[in-house]
């Protein structure tokens, strides 16, 4: 099994305020959360097709937390105050 460390490549740096929100849309290739500061509520949605509520999952990251989102995943993150985070992807297979 590869870590995040081997097979992902730095995204930039996004920040929030409070009470503001970001969609992670679905992408093909699987992607890691990486929260520098403060604080993130994440709505993960697993189904791949979207569209099935009982595949809703709920978290909340911390400063140094990591939350890894399968291809075909889709995500909503909201500050709880505020969050700075990355978006790490897997590297494209060659």
């Amino acid at each position: 099994m590869s870590t995040i460390h081997n097979i992902a490549i730095n995204g930039p740096v996004w920040r929030l305020s409070s009470g503001e929100a970001m969609r992670l849309p679905r992408e093909s290739r699987a992607r890691w959360l990486r929260l520098r500061s403060g604080r993130l509520w994440v709505t993960a949605d697993r189904h791949p097709n979207g569209g099935n509520s009982d595949l809703l999952d709920d978290c909340w990251l911390g400063a140094g937390d990591t939350l890894r989102l399968e291809a075909g995943e889709s995500a909503v993150a909201e500050a709880w105050p505020s969050a700075s985070f990355e978006v790490l992807e897997a590297a494209p297979m060659r």
